[in-house]
């Protein structure tokens, strides 16, 4: 195993009038020979090739975002024995650029590859059980449907009504959205 860098500004000579940084910008990539051979070079292990390309750069997403996450299948109450998947929809408001139209369309939603929920007491907004970031114990999944979590609802007291609030970490921001339009209850 070696591990080396190649400065982009590199002077050393390819040919007579090529440096390595001129071949690296004129081809974008250069090709090194390797040779693993014995000390008095009589017996070859191995000998191959690596070619090395330029770094592409571009422009960073410094793009704020402003994502909102609700859930789109949660009944008003339930049974204390019942478990439901929770099917989320997502969008990042910020992004959305959408001109006005005449005729419906249809959103697609936005998947957040790091998003986790918590339970909350609506009545005296106490945190039932937080995120658990951790272990990854709550955190969402995503399938070809879009984002869910499966929830065991005998995990709350009885008799209360609890909403959901989710952790989303995106583009090395982390914010907390509530779950505004779901709020239910367990018998």
């Amino acid at each position: 195993s070696a591990s080396f860098a190649i400065p982009s500004q590199e002077t050393g000579l390819v040919d007579r009038d090529t440096t390595l940084a001129q071949l690296i910008a004129r081809e974008g990539e250069v090709k090194f020979d390797q040779y693993w051979v014995s000390i008095d070079e009589t017996y070859a292990y191995h000998t191959g090739s690596l070619i090395i390309k330029r770094q592409n750069r571009t422009a960073g997403d410094f793009i704020g975002s402003e994502p909102n996450v609700h859930a789109i299948n949660v009944k008003q109450q339930y049974n204390v024995d019942d478990e439901i998947r929770v099917r989320l929809f997502g969008r990042d408001l910020l992004s959305e650029n959408e001109q006005p139209v005449k005729v419906p369309i249809k959103r697609e939603s936005v998947i957040f590859e790091d998003i986790f929920y918590r339970v909350i007491d609506v009545d005296s907004d106490e945190t039932i059980f937080d995120f658990g970031e951790s272990d990854s114990s709550t955190r969402v999944s995503s399938d070809s449907q879009g984002m869910f979590f499966d929830f065991h609802l005998d995990l709350l007291p009885r008799g209360r009504t609890y909403a959901f609030e989710y952790l989303i970490i995106n583009r090395g921001s982390r914010t907390v959205v509530r779950d505004r339009n779901v709020a239910f209850k367990v018998l």
